[in-house]
């Protein structure tokens, strides 16, 4: 049905009127002489509506002479009367042409890919890696592979634990499914020793089972022995357990800064230039006329935002954000004080972010001296209780009971 109603608009069609005093009479010549004529309605006495092709309508003067029937053309429709409406504009045709074009080339190649399901892995490098397999904006949809693709993107990422590639119309949808994080550990049946994560001065020991080897107020570097999992059972031999406890200790973090006296202040402005650029299939068109940065010394913002139309065909269209702070640099001087204090800032926030959530800062201590080049050096010492025991396997060769 679709398809000969598309043949009636490429022919074209009229709407009519008829208007007679027997308008049955006419609709019979019709048919005998097989005028093609459709969608009939009555619209009350000697007047009736109907759809008619035009080359029936070329031919039905002697059928309304004959049957003394009025026609009323009452709409045009097809491409014969849209391309007589616009005869007259020359360039319509080649631009229809180049539409036609167009959408038979989005038809069979990529026009937008959309990656949804990655938190770990970021969306450019999975767009990398497909890119490497022929698949990106502008690329033929007609070899993929996606078994092949997947195989070859879940070998080089680590994190990837499976992909999913489907091609609906010109457009590439890739669920990217991660592997799940899990804690690196040992199985609680497996022998283990607990030692040093770090250097540190033990406090306290709560090794719940395992043999203590460390004893407070002792010195330990990272990989020392602290819980052993190999322990003396007598008369029966050696037993081999799986160690684990807490084993508290101070552990020391310092940081060293020079901070000169003299020193350059970068400080914005307060103005700023916006600039878009237009991207679609990998082409820019940028929408601005002056070429090069807008102001001397500068920090610059990016971002891209993506707009699809309903036709899947139809390429993605990119505007890409870009906003100019303009910035200024000047000369300053400050005190030694003033250095300091800088200076204690910046370590202590540097220091207090390494350091493990659970532990806890006991001791702090600062200390400056002058260099020889006219700053400050800053020296900043922090003291913590934390735990430092980890788990380490032990091989038993097949010795384990």
């Amino acid at each position: 049905m679709y398809f000969i109603d598309f043949l009636r608009i490429l022919e074209g069609y009229v709407t009519i009127q008829a208007d007679s005093v027997f308008p049955e009479r006419f609709l019979t010549v019709c048919t005998r002489r097989n005028l093609e004529i459709w969608d009939v309605r009555h619209r009350g006495e000697g007047r009736l509506t109907a759809n008619m092709s035009l080359r029936a309508f070329r031919s039905i003067r002697p059928v309304c002479r004959r049957t003394q029937t009025h026609l009323t053309i009452l709409k045009r429709r097809g491409l014969p009367f849209l391309f007589h409406r616009y005869r007259k504009r020359k360039l319509l045709l080649p631009a229809l042409a180049l539409v036609v074009l167009f959408l038979w080339y989005t038809s069979g190649h990529i026009m937008g890919i959309t990656v949804f399901g990655n938190n770990r892995i970021p969306t450019a490098t999975i767009l990398e890696h497909l890119a490497r397999s022929d698949i990106a904006i502008g690329r033929s949809t007609a070899e993929i592979d996606s078994s092949v693709i997947r195989n070859r993107m879940m070998r080089d990422l680590e994190d990837l634990a499976w992909l999913g590639i489907n091609v609906s119309g010109s457009r590439i949808y890739v669920e990217v499914v991660e592997r799940l994080e899990t804690e690196e550990g040992i199985d609680p049946d497996s022998p283990c020793n607990l030692i040093a994560e770090k250097d540190g001065v033990i406090v306290s020991i709560e090794a719940r089972d395992g043999q203590t080897v460390v004893t407070p107020s002792s010195g330990v570097r990272a990989g020392d022995v602290l819980v052993s999992g190999i322990m003396d059972a007598g008369e029966s031999g050696i037993r081999y357990v799986h160690a684990y406890g807490e084993v508290f200790a101070h552990t020391f973090h310092s940081l060293t800064r020079e901070y000169p006296l003299t020193y350059t202040e970068t400080l914005e402005t307060g103005r700023d230039s916006t600039r878009y650029t237009l991207k679609i299939l990998n082409r820019e068109l940028p929408l601005f006329l002056r070429k090069g940065a807008p102001y001397a010394e500068y920090a610059q913002e990016e971002t891209e935002r993506e707009y699809r139309l309903p036709i899947e065909r139809l390429p993605s269209l990119y505007v890409k954000k870009s906003v100019f702070k303009e910035q200024t640099s000047t000369q300053k001087e400050r005190s030694a004080t003033e250095a300091l204090a800088t200076g204690k800032e910046e370590l202590l926030a540097e220091l207090t972010a390494s350091i493990p959530e659970d532990a806890t800062i006991i001791e702090q201590e600062i200390s400056h001296t002058l260099t020889e080049r006219g700053g400050v050096s800053v020296t900043v010492s922090l003291t913590a209780l934390e735990d430092i025991a980890i788990k380490s396997p032990i091989a038993t060769d097949g010795e384990q009971e």
